[in-house]
């Protein structure tokens, strides 16, 4: 039970950290999340791949 404890506490800390970061720069969140962007701009979008050897 104290693991859990730990666990969620931990869980609370990051999601706190990343709610204080959203706050701060909502439009970073809102086109790195959410790709939004402005009309006269265009969105490159880079995935890994996961089958590299």
């Amino acid at each position: 039970m104290e693991n859990q404890k730990k666990y969620y506490r931990e869980q609370i800390d990051l999601t706190l950290s990343k709610k204080e970061e959203i706050e701060r720069n909502k439009e970073k969140y809102a086109r790195e999340e959410y790709f939004m962007h402005r009309e006269d701009e265009d969105i490159f979008i880079f995935e890994e791949s996961q089958d590299v050897q």
